[in-house]
């Protein structure tokens, strides 16, 4: 049920997922849990639907289906307050407290996670389920080393700040008094320990699929607001997972429509072995996608490279590739077939490319001016340690000769980025985790799921 609601409520455009220390006016600075903003979630309902008065709610939702837990998360950022009202007496903390009106906060937070339910039309049953959801309010403040056991108390009281200690106690005291109406009893953590907390839960490592673009439409590199989607799927609904996990970061401002799309397949080996090569599931998942979302079938190909050891006619059949180019009718390119390659004129000094190509580099005239989707697998690399995007544009940027970078491949990651940024339209890319290799890859590796 959680995870329908967690659907939902991305499809409508009610959920927005942040790292809490990316929430407005966060005072954890540092933590790194993803959560929906509710506040934002707050401001479209408010204008959807006619409240007396403006509701409050809580800053985050952190919904976790597969634990059946919905916890709402509340942000109280103490240090701002001391710099600012020296000196600092109980009777200050206290009025701090009272203005927190954690009683309305919950209260109006229920409520318009309510009116989503009523959106979703909500069945008795769903119903029956939403109600057996653990329900929990977490108070999440800027003061450190928030401990349970008595003895963690006692080596707290030696070293914490006097200041520190009553602001704890007085919010204790306050979550005491808060009777539990819609969710469990109140609980008071650190920004330091709310992510050792959903560590516990569900590690953050623990996912399948992962998206990134990395340039806007203008062919800037937004570093500041770059976006990773990871989403886990199934057999039954990994195409649809795929386009799910797509729209929910809004692929479509990274990938002008009016530019050829170049889909560039990894084939790692000649033959099929999990992990090792794009899986045909991901590329479909991609195309569908694509052809759904108004991208013209004619500006969209398939796009292979060959290697010193890999014939990329053999991988495309032996890894089904090809049956899926050909069943949506797309072209397929080769890019050492009838392509021509053209020298390259760096913008910028390279880190290492002109040493070891003196005569120059050379990259696929029809990748300048084209969107490209980098679509690597979840898998180590002998070279690299990890490899994905960035080793999957290798493939493609640099000739049969490329392996002559081996030595230097991490400083030739960052010349390809460079070139990569500076030639394509769009860049983005589509790891697919179903299935992960690990050891000597990208051949030799063990199987992990």
């Amino acid at each position: 049920m959680l995870q329908k609601l967690l659907d939902f409520g991305d499809d409508k455009g009610y959920f927005e997922i942040r790292k809490i220390k990316d929430l407005y006016k966060s005072c954890c600075k540092n933590a790194e849990t993803e959560v929906i903003d509710f506040d934002k979630t707050k401001e479209i309902i408010s204008k959807e639907e006619e409240y007396p008065e403006r509701p409050k709610s809580c800053d985050a939702l952190k919904i976790i289906p597969e634990k059946n837990i919905l916890d709402f998360i509340e942000l109280k950022g103490w240090q701002e307050f001391k710099r600012h009202n020296e000196p600092i007496s109980d009777e200050n903390i206290e009025e701090q407290i009272n203005k927190f009106n954690f009683k309305d906060k919950i209260k109006d937070s229920y409520s318009i996670l309510k009116v989503i339910l009523d959106n979703f039309h909500i069945t008795e049953n769903e119903l029956e389920q939403f109600e057996e959801v653990k329900k929990n309010f977490y108070i999440v403040i800027d003061i450190e080393d928030i401990k349970t056991s008595w003895l963690d108390r006692i080596v707290l009281a030696m070293k914490m700040p006097k200041i520190d200690k009553k602001i704890i106690i007085l919010m204790e005291n306050e979550i005491k008094g808060l009777s539990a109406i819609h969710t469990n009893k109140p609980k008071l953590l650190s920004c330091k320990e709310i992510d050792e907390h959903y560590d516990e839960i569900i590690p953050r490592k623990s996912s399948s699929i992962c998206v990134s673009p990395s340039l806007s439409l203008k062919g800037e590199l937004k570093m500041a607001k770059s976006q990773v989607a990871v989403l886990k799927t199934t057999p039954k609904t990994v195409l649809d997972d795929y386009k799910r996990l797509l729209r929910s970061i809004n692929y479509q401002e990274y990938l002008p429509k009016d530019k050829d799309t170049a889909l560039k397949i990894n084939i790692s080996w000649g033959k099929f072995y999990p992990a090792c090569s794009t899986t045909p599931w991901q590329l479909e998942g991609i195309i569908q996608t694509l052809l759904e979302d108004g991208y013209s079938k004619d500006l969209i190909h398939g796009c292979q490279n060959d290697t010193v050891v890999v014939n990329s006619r053999e991988g495309e059949r032996n890894n089904k590739h090809i049956n899926v180019i050909e069943k949506y009718n797309l072209r397929n390119i080769h890019l050492y077939e009838n392509e021509d390659w053209v020298k390259y004129e760096p913008k910028q000094p390279f880190l290492i490319l002109d040493k070891v190509y003196p005569k120059g580099v050379y990259i696929p005239k029809r990748f300048i001016g084209e969107n490209i989707i980098q679509l690597p697998t979840m898998k180590t690399h002998v070279f690299t340690t990890m490899t994905g995007a960035m080793k999957n544009a290798f493939g493609g940027l640099l000739h049969r000769n490329r392996h002559w970078t081996h030595s230097v491949i991490h400083e030739t990651l960052v010349d390809l980025l460079m070139i990569s940024q500076d030639i394509h339209s769009g860049l983005f890319a589509v790891m697919d985790g179903n299935v992960i290799g690990s050891g000597p890859g990208p051949r030799c590796m063990e199987i992990l799921e």
